[in-house]
């Protein structure tokens, strides 16, 4: 049973093998045939090239027109046939007799089952090349250089040993490889090289076959024709008694070189007056009198005409006035730049002059050079703000100041200068009330509208003031102030402005309040609210084709009649004094929008402007609402990173911002067109509350925070995770610092269960650093136990959102079928060898495992008694019948 078994196998492994064999059939190459691949002769030459052929019939030899050579003389014939053959063995020689260029290209030397080609290349040779060459000025004229040879042979043209460059329209290689040049310059005189290259390194042969360069001298005949480039202006001038002489140039073109010369009134010039190095001349002219104002002519001549230049001497004139005259003020500055004048008279210039006038009056001249082009008056030489001024530039030559060019300018505003007091001299008062008085700058800066801002601070415990009140925009020189403590000490600061802004240092004085007197309220302490004010309240509402936002106004600081959306067209849907309501549709009011694959977000904002009569702030709120695709219902988001301005008694102005940032960096917030943030069910939030003020004594405290699944704070599904300026749990990190800037981050989803979309509000107070203030009590545990307590400083609400829980993906089922077929389409398919290949070492693997589970079970049934061996015989046969079919 084992001997069949093994035997079968072999059988199947070595039927196997054969097949491989017969399926792995050797390709058909061109072994059969040897023979160079290329060569190498020149015109008038005979050329051999052997073709051996080994293992197959030889067909025959074929010229570079595909026709089969014939000719086979006798051995001892020397035929005159341009081709013919020489057989020796299996060597087949073609004869190729006096080459030509038309001989070049390939051969083909075929068997009767491969072929080779062979391809002979022939050496270029010059066929025109004249040494030197003339060309004539202003025509067309062809510089020869050619040559021929297989394959064709390049050509590129040298001037001065520099490539010419063929794009210029003047230069044309013709196919023959001369150059023709149309028009002929007179600097075209030159060498010329013509280097004439065949297969070049760059070719597949991989080698030059040659490279040669013809040196040409080109001479250039013509007329005579004025250089103008290098000779004189047709226009000098000078002036009777000048220690300096003119000097005419004149420079020649022509060849033959010409004779050259130079008259006044058609008579030559002194010889000691006239320097010539043909075809250059050089004269000078003294002027000594009126007579030496006049016309001199430079001439030329050679054998292929004549030709003049005159040049005139005339009197110098005054230069024109400078151009372009620009100014650049300041208030107490003020620059002129101009460019030079058009015309210098015919002289150099030597120097310019700038005059600043005021209503007429020269205020002072200045003298500069000419390689000068700007100058700055100052206040030293007399220029006060916002004043008219006349300013007077001239340029000056060797002989005459040149004509004035005028423009006028304003100088600038400037803020108020000069040192203003308060003037009250009793400073020690028996009222809570008095009127402040105080002068006026010397200096208003141009400006003759001032105005004054009043602050005034009550000095604290240790003597120093520190909370400061302000009274802005008073345009009077007087104050009446009101509502001040007895025994107490105040400083007063009077600050004064114009157009230009605010002078730096104001005018102060203390005063002092006698004991007992009045009882009215601190103007160092903040008024205590009973509860929470609030500015304004905001909702939003997204429907499938409008956006809505509605405002509850807690007080009167906002101006009802200047809402309005981005685009400033769209104003309220309704208006009254403690509610303004806003519509847009989907697509109007400046309404932008941006999509995903799963929703549609849009995006604009509400601007608004203060009631504030000194100082009008612009207030935005940016808002949005998202769409998903499948619902007409939207969820709203807002983000007040521009929060409404805030005035509180003791305070001053101030606003708030506070948003979502991207990392715990904080370093780069989310825009609001980047809302709803989306976060994975216990991502991260980045939260930054800031106070915006110019009090660098205020700073900022988060005393209430909490998330609702909606807009509204008071929620019934609400939790607070900061409370008495404490976290709550450990799932938020809140550290307070007495700065203007509160950090916190927070796990959202990890309270408000069954919800999607999560907004924070957060309750905030402004309170000074120094003081037994909320601010500086920071977190207080003990706190956490009562509900809130009210404090001394009033709290501000914002509100931020939405935050949306990101949906999870669900996974992919790892059961994928990828179809074979379709993979081999792309390139990866297996030739059918290797197949079989696998397939029959899968199968002797399988029947050798086979062969071991037999044995082992043979060996258990030889140790069985033999009242078994009847069991066993069956099984061998079970095996044996199981071994045959498998196998």
């Amino acid at each position: 049973m084992r001997g069949s078994c093994q035997g079968g196998l072999h059988s199947f492994v070595l039927l196997c093998v054969m097949g491989f064999l017969l399926l792995e059939k050797p390709p058909v190459t061109d072994a059969e045939i040897d023979m160079l691949r290329n060569g190498i002769t020149t015109v008038g030459k005979t050329f051999r090239v052997v073709c051996t052929v080994i293992g197959e019939r030889f067909v025959g030899w074929f010229d570079v027109n595909g026709q089969q050579v014939t000719v086979i003389p006798e051995p001892d014939e020397l035929p005159d046939d341009k081709y013919y053959l020489l057989i020796r063995g299996n060597s087949y020689t073609l004869v190729i007799q006096n080459v030509v260029v038309a001989d070049g290209g390939n051969y083909t030397c075929r068997g009767e089952k491969t072929v080779k080609e062979f391809t002979l290349y022939v050496e270029f040779f010059v066929t025109q090349f004249p040494p030197d060459q003339s060309l004539f000025v202003g025509k067309a004229e062809i510089i020869q250089c050619s040559a021929d040879g297989y394959p064709k042979p390049t050509f590129k043209w040298y001037k001065n040993r520099k490539l010419i460059n063929l794009s210029d329209p003047r230069f044309t290689r013709l196919s023959n490889g001369s150059l023709l040049i149309d028009p002929v310059h007179e600097l075209d005189r030159d060498e010329y090289i013509c280097l004439i290259e065949q297969l070049g390194a760059d070719t597949d042969q991989g080698t030059n076959l040659r490279e040669e360069k013809k040196v040409i001298q080109v001479t250039v005949h013509g007329p005579p024709r004025i250089n103008l480039e290098k000779s004189s202006s047709s226009t000098l001038y000078s002036f009777v008694g000048n220690p300096s002489p003119v000097t005419i140039k004149c420079l020649w073109w022509g060849y033959p070189v010409p004779d050259i010369g130079i008259k006044k009134d058609n008579k030559e010039l002194p010889s000691e007056d006239v320097q010539t190095v043909p075809p250059r001349l050089e004269a000078t002219v003294t002027v000594q009198s009126d007579e030496d104002f006049t016309t001199y002519t430079c001439h030329a001549t050679n054998v292929y005409g004549s030709a003049s230049y005159d040049v005139a001497i005339n009197k110098a004139g005054k230069p024109s006035p400078p151009t372009n005259i620009t100014f650049v003020t300041t208030c107490d500055h003020l620059t002129v730049s101009w460019n030079e004048p058009q015309s210098d008279g015919g002289l150099p210039l030597t120097h310019y002059t700038i005059e600043l006038k005021d209503a007429g009056n020269s205020l002072d001249v200045v003298y500069v050079g000419v390689q000068t082009t700007r100058f700055t008056f100052t206040n030293q030489e007399g220029v006060r703000p916002r004043t008219q001024y006349d300013v007077t530039l001239q340029a000056y030559n060797q002989l005459n100041d040149g004509n004035k060019g005028e423009s006028d300018v304003m100088s600038a505003y400037c803020p108020p200068r000069g040192s203003f007091n308060i003037t009250n001299t009793e400073t020690w008062l028996n009222s809570t009330s008095f009127i402040l008085k105080w002068t006026r700058p010397p200096l208003d800066g141009g400006d003759p509208v001032l105005i004054y801002d009043i602050e005034y601070s009550k000095a604290d415990a240790n003597g120093k003031f520190v909370h400061w009140n302000s009274r802005k925009g008073i345009g009077d020189q007087e104050y009446n102030v009101t509502g001040l403590r007895g025994g107490s000490r105040y400083e007063f600061r009077v600050f004064v402005s114009n157009v230009a802004g605010r002078k730096r240092e104001p005018a102060r004085k203390e005063f002092n309040v006698y004991s007992g007197v009045g009882g009215g309220p601190d103007p160092g302490t903040a008024i205590t609210p009973t509860q929470p004010v609030l500015v304004y309240d905001i909702s939003v509402n997204c429907t499938s084709s409008y956006m809505q936002v509605d405002f509850a106004l807690k007080s009167s600081y906002l101006d009802v009649e200047t809402f309005r959306f981005e685009n400033k067209s769209c104003g309220p849907l309704t208006v009254s004094s403690t509610r303004v309501s806003m519509r847009t549709p989907l697509d109007a009011c400046g309404t932008t929008s941006r999509q995903s694959e799963e929703s549609m977000i849009y995006f604009n904002k509400v601007v608004a402007e203060t009631k504030d009569q000194k100082t009008v702030y612009v207030v935005e709120f940016p808002f949005s609402c998202t769409y998903n695709r499948q619902d007409t219902i939207g969820i709203p988001s807002f983000q007040p990173r521009k929060k409404i301005t805030f005035f509180e008694e003791g305070y001053g102005n101030f606003s708030f911002e506070m948003g979502l940032y991207q990392s715990a960096e904080y370093l780069k917030p989310y825009d609001v067109s980047e809302y709803p943030v989306t976060i994975d069910p216990f991502g991260q939030l980045y939260c930054q509350a800031k106070l915006e003020t110019s009090d660098p004594d205020l700073i900022l405290r988060a005393d209430l925070c909490v998330a609702t699944p909606t807009m509204d704070p008071s929620h019934s599904v609400r939790y607070k995770f900061i409370e008495n300026g404490c976290p709550t749990d450990n799932g938020t990190d809140y550290t307070h610092t007495l700065t203007d800037t509160q950090r916190f981050q927070l796990v959202p989803f990890r309270w408000i269960a069954n919800y999607t979309v999560v907004y924070l509000h957060c309750y905030v107070i402004v309170c000074h650093k120094e003081g037994n203030s909320r601010c500086n009590k920071g977190c207080q545990p003990s706190d956490l136990r009562r509900e809130r307590s009210a404090g001394d400083e009033e709290e501000h609400r914002i509100t931020l959102g939405p935050v949306m829980l990101r949906k999870t993906l669900q996974p992919q089922s790892s059961n994928v079928f990828e179809d074979p077929v379709g993979k081999s389409t792309n390139g990866s398919s297996f030739p059918l060898w290797v197949i079989i290949l696998l397939i029959c070492g899968t199968l002797v693997g399988v029947g050798l495992i086979l062969i071991g589970s037999v044995q082992l079970y043979w060996l258990m049934a030889v140790k069985s008694q033999n009242g078994e061996a009847t069991d066993g015989g069956r099984h061998s046969e079970e095996m044996e019948l199981f071994c045959s079919e498998n196998v």
